[in-house]
């Protein structure tokens, strides 16, 4: 029985990282125009290879976003502004672990 555990304890060691790769990130960030922060608008994170896409959040009061749950990779970031046709994109957004932190985003 004690042999069982030590093994199994040796083969999570030797996984070293890849014992981790089903973890993922929290993506913030806080999106901004001239004038001031941009409250309400819609943000999410596009997956470049799987075409996957977050469920969307809206900016706080603060112009602020937190998106949990992305899984390392890169991304586009994509801020819907109201009435907007199409997104506002940000391109090669690399996400880790635990957190990314993205520049703030400036909106038309």
């Amino acid at each position: 029985m004690r042999r069982g555990r030590w093994i199994a304890a040796a083969l999570l060691a030797a996984m070293g990282t890849s014992f981790r790769v089903g973890l993922a990130a929290t993506v913030r960030g806080k999106v901004v125009r001239k004038s001031g922060v941009v409250a309400g608008v819609q943000v999410t994170v596009l997956n470049n290879g799987t075409k996957a896409r977050t469920s969307p959040v809206r900016s706080g009061t603060d112009g602020m976003y937190s998106i949990p749950n992305v899984p390392a990779g890169t991304y586009t970031l994509e801020i819907w502004p109201a009435g907007a046709k199409a997104p506002y994109t940000v391109n090669g957004v690399t996400v880790s672990e635990p957190e990314t932190d993205i520049h703030p985003v400036i909106v038309p």
